[in-house]
């Protein structure tokens, strides 16, 4: 790619298990966590998933910041150990540009640098024995919510170059490591077709496969070209994996593979498709609305036939309603106005994956956590009661989802 290094995000050998359930009469909403802002323009991410202790870093440059790197605590999991390890659920996959990586016993308060050109920050912070924790940056943007030895608070914040302080507020005595790394590249690219065999093959890259990417279809289409077809013969029956990229995120778009139908793609690997080959002669068709391409490879140990993308029908979500969408592997953007303190999500998906949420007044992402249509999943992100003005939300999906989007007051 010559627009944008697409450096990456999440293994795509990590997947949580397949769920097939679409509908439930009385969806039960799942807790999620309630982050107060001490200014509205603070955005936040929060991973969910469990931040797995594995070692191996050496696939992606580290470069440090002037601050002293952790102690070695052995009650606390290092974060930096697992955003730079494939094999984690944690993994960045991206270049790691840390400002700052220490340990220490809480509370404390810590200096740290922030080099011109480097415009959002990320927070990691693991800390035991588990148990409330806050970081801000500044006297300004504390964010507060369950920490763990290896589960801890991580989110988003824009930063200007300089020197700033960060304050980790834990109970007295917790042992804490925290992280601070220049935020990571968009998950979508904005540039010229992406060359998905390349994207699949680079373990920079947040969907990268690991194992065999011998391709074993691939049908590429430039804007004019109408609908494209193609066929090969198998030499095995061994499940394969479907990608379809398109260089403008269209809902509309298809592709279909051994007689599956993949809706919507966007510039990304992020969204792809799992089957069995139904007889020895592999055969697809392309209909896309400009320049798009589908990638055939076999499916990583251990992957199960991906579930029909389907449109699910919206839970039940609390307060007023202020935007929603569903959908399967087409990101979706829109606004809103805000008429209280406090937003709230609710989503539910079927399938295996997650989603990746931002709104003006904060963002969450769903990785790590079991997709489903029963259980929809709840966040929270509070602001200012006095800022009327008009928002933005968007949503990317990732994996082989059908999803569902709402966003909603805190009523």
């Amino acid at each position: 790619m010559t627009t944008r290094q697409f450096d990456p995000v999440f293994s795509a050998a990590l997947r949580n298990e397949l769920e097939a359930l679409v509908d439930a009469p009385k969806p039960i909403p799942a807790k999620g966590l309630l982050l107060t802002l001490r200014k509205p323009q603070v955005w936040i991410s929060i991973v969910t998933a469990a931040v797995l202790v594995a070692a191996t870093i050496g696939l992606l440059q580290v470069t440090h910041g002037g601050e002293s790197a952790p102690a070695g605590r052995s009650r606390v999991a290092d974060p930096l150990t697992s955003i730079t390890n494939p094999s984690s659920s944690g993994y960045v996959a991206r270049e790691v540009q840390t400002l700052l990586h220490v340990s220490a016993t809480g509370p404390g308060a810590h200096d740290f640098s922030v080099p011109t050109g480097v415009t959002s920050l990320r927070v990691y912070v693991n800390c035991a024995p588990t148990g409330k924790s806050g970081v801000g940056i500044d006297g300004d943007g504390k964010v507060s919510g369950e920490c763990s030895r290896v589960s801890g608070l991580s989110y988003d914040m824009p930063i200007d170059p300089g020197t700033h302080e960060v304050e980790v507020t834990v109970k007295k005595g917790t042992d804490y490591t925290l992280l601070l790394m220049a935020s990571p590249a968009p998950t979508v690219s904005t540039g010229a077709l992406i060359d998905p065999l390349a994207q699949v093959r680079d373990l920079r890259n947040p969907d990268a496969l690991v194992g065999d990417t011998s391709p074993v279809l691939d049908i590429t289409r430039t804007a004019g070209d109408g609908r494209g077809s193609a066929s090969t013969p198998l030499h095995s029956s061994d499940r394969l994996r479907a990608y379809f990229v398109c260089r403008t995120s269209s809902s509309t778009a298809e592709a279909v593979v051994d007689g599956h139908t993949i809706s919507g793609c966007m510039n990304s690997i992020a969204h792809w498709f799992d089957f069995t080959p139904r007889s020895a002669t592999l055969t697809a068709q392309v209909d896309p609305t400009g320049d798009s391409a589908l990638l055939v490879v076999p499916a990583p140990k251990g992957a199960k036939d991906s579930p029909a993308n389907t449109t699910l029908r919206y839970p039940k979500a609390p307060g007023t309603a202020l935007g929603r969408a569903r959908g399967a592997g087409t990101p979706v953007s829109g606004t809103y106005r805000r008429p209280g303190t406090s937003i709230v999500f609710t989503v539910s998906c079927r399938g295996t994956g997650w989603l990746e949420m931002t709104t003006t007044d904060g963002g969450t992402t769903t990785r790590g956590t079991a997709c489903s249509a029963l259980s929809p999943q709840t966040s929270g992100f509070g602001g200012d009661s006095k800022d009327s003005s008009l928002k933005t939300w968007s949503v990317i999906p990732h994996c082989d989802i059908s999803w569902t989007f709402q966003i909603s007051t805190d009523d």
